[in-house]
């Protein structure tokens, strides 16, 4: 989340992430590679559908936390880069 602000994502923007869950980011992520697949503009709109919210996955954070180790600093980098600006 950190990260995200200093990239320039409003906090309050950040603040409001638990209501997304696994599926929804899924969504959210699939509509901006189809927006930049399609190289589409400002005056462009993409919908999609938030299914879920994070209280749904308490378990499954505890799983990729132990099989994982703690997500990093340098890990929302790389995933900021790769998913939301790549």
């Amino acid at each position: 989340r950190a990260y995200l602000v200093k990239e320039g994502v409003p906090e309050e923007l950040v603040g409001q992430l638990d209501l997304l869950g696994i599926s929804s980011i899924a969504n959210v992520l699939s509509s901006i590679k189809f927006a930049k697949w399609y190289e589409l503009g400002e005056e462009d709109i993409v919908l999609t559908v938030w299914t879920d919210s994070m209280e749904l996955y308490g378990s499954r954070l505890q799983e990729l936390h132990e099989e994982h180790g703690e997500y990093s600093k340098v890990d929302a980098a790389a995933d900021y880069h790769r998913y939301l600006k790549g």
